[in-house]
């Protein structure tokens, strides 16, 4: 449900750029701040787990592969899947 909307976020913003829309990281600190609301995860500063967030899946990616286009290399799924399993077992709500 959590990646859902993030994917959810992320078209919205790649469909409406020059529309007021904010950047990536600051929509998954929002979306964060949401699910914390809603008893969905322990996100206690929401900018900082959106830091986490993009440094445990597009940064890993990036880091050993070059690039996180999922599309283009069938190796980045598994490591971006993995880094967010680790988020969401840091994140979870007790």
């Amino acid at each position: 449900m959590a990646l859902q909307s993030l994917r959810q976020a992320a078209r919205f913003c790649g469909d409406n750029q020059g529309s007021g829309c904010t950047v990536p990281d600051e929509a998954l600190a929002e979306r964060f701040a949401a699910f914390a609301a809603a008893g969905l995860l322990d996100v206690p500063d929401p900018r900082l787990a959106a830091d986490q967030f993009i440094a445990l899946t597009f940064g890993v990616a990036l880091d050993r592969l070059g690039s996180a286009n999922a599309a283009e290399d069938t190796r980045v799924r598994p490591l971006i899947v993995e880094g967010v399993r680790t988020f969401l077992r840091a994140y979870r709500t007790m």
